[in-house]
């Protein structure tokens, strides 16, 4: 059977694999994520916020996948979208702050790329979307939830963990839960399983 790899640094993206059946090592790669970020923002991409999600779930496939050799290796990346702007996770509770404030009251855009890659060619590859519809948040409340959930949130492109006190943000979410949380695990099942990987 093939050895699967999760090429993160993620423990929870880990679990929700285990959650799922998948038994799997973690090996965070090692790529400048800045560089990739910045050519794509440079260049004529329509929707650079999709093309990043995806190029860097494609590159850190590959770069694991080139030092694992006959492992499936799964990758992911997500990023937000805000009226055409991009934002990168929060470094500190005022970043969470700031984030929440920009939301409040608005619908941003989560894209989340995965990819599987196998002797450095990748096999499987997709951006999965949801539209996310913040409830008008007063500043009292925001400075609440920035004090209670710490740094857990810094994690999160959103500033929210989804799975837990984050969901109280919401007044209306159209997206797959595995798609919110960064690893979109329908389709990674469906090929695994379509590959004879995981039992159908």
């Amino acid at each position: 059977m093939n050895k699967i790899i999760l090429a993160s640094k993620s423990k929870a993206r880990q679990q929700i694999l285990e959650n799922a059946g998948i038994d799997c090592d973690i090996y965070p790669p090692n790529i400048d994520e800045n560089i990739i970020k910045q050519q794509i923002i440079n260049s004529d991409f329509e929707n650079k916020a999709v093309k990043i999600a995806d190029e860097l779930a494609i590159k850190k496939a590959l770069y694991i996948s080139n030092k694992k050799k006959d492992s499936i290796v799964i990758a992911g990346d997500q990023t937000l979208s805000l009226n055409g702007v991009l934002y990168s996770k929060p470094k500190n509770k005022q970043g969470v702050i700031n984030h929440l404030t920009d939301f409040s009251g608005k619908v941003h855009l989560l894209h989340s790329g995965i990819a599987l890659a196998k002797n450095n060619k990748i096999i499987f590859s997709g951006v999965y979307n949801a539209s996310m519809s913040v409830k008008k948040l007063s500043k009292d409340y925001i400075d609440w939830y920035a004090d209670l959930c710490g740094d857990i949130v810094c994690s999160s492109v959103g500033a929210y963990n989804y799975e837990g006190l984050g969901i109280q943000l919401f007044d209306k979410v159209d997206g797959d839960y595995f798609t919110i949380l960064g690893l979109p695990m329908i389709p990674i099942v469906s090929f695994l399983q379509n590959q004879g990987i995981l039992k159908c």
